[in-house]
């Protein structure tokens, strides 16, 4: 899912976290496909048909907003240098005040892509967080680490969560280099 158009140099770079886009798109169809069969199974049939139906409408309907979420991941983000734009899916913009928790859109920005100026990014910073959860079963700690990017400027301040630091590093790159952060510089 990684393309790099070339005039020169890398002039648009597209970076996807596959295994977070097909987890939506799995889920999605899980659900999708669970509210077709349900109403049809011979196995429910100790339940009242409306149940059965209202069931699988239920899961049909909770199948719409996942797919919306694989729509908006499916393109990556997107750090386009020749005209100036980093393109990226909602989710991890931070609220400017304490209404904006109140506001519809602001939790509506899961299911939205957003554009911004390469060039009004003034930070870009990378972490690792660690999660650790008890199992009863197995007895032990699961580890489950997922990998952070930061940017912030004059739009304000967002923040992307990785399945895959790998894809993480990448998109760090490509706007490091788009923004030539971290070259030397000469004063003469």
């Amino acid at each position: 899912m990684d393309q790099t158009s070339k005039a020169g140099s890398a002039a648009r770079n597209t970076i996807a976290d596959s295994p977070r886009v097909l987890l939506f798109l799995a889920v999605a169809v899980a659900l999708l496909g669970f509210g077709v069969y349900i109403p049809f199974d011979s196995s429910q049939a100790h339940h009242p048909l409306q149940e059965r139906l209202l069931m699988g409408g239920f899961s049909i309907a909770c199948s719409v907003p996942v797919f919306i979420l694989f729509l908006a991941n499916m393109k990556g983000y997107v750090v386009d240098m020749e005209n100036d734009t980093f393109e990226y899916p909602g989710g991890g913009i931070a609220a400017d005040s304490f209404i904006d928790y109140f506001r519809p859109g602001f939790w509506l920005q899961w299911f939205k892509r957003y554009t911004i100026t390469l060039s009004d990014i003034r930070h870009v910073e990378t972490f690792d967080k660690i999660k650790l959860n008890w199992s009863d079963t197995s007895k032990k700690y699961n580890k489950k680490k997922r990998y952070h990017l930061d940017i912030d400027g004059d739009f304000g301040a967002v923040s992307f969560c990785f399945m895959s630091k790998g894809k993480r590093d990448q998109l760090y790159s490509a706007l490091v280099v788009a923004n030539r952060m971290g070259s030397p510089v000469n004063v003469n």
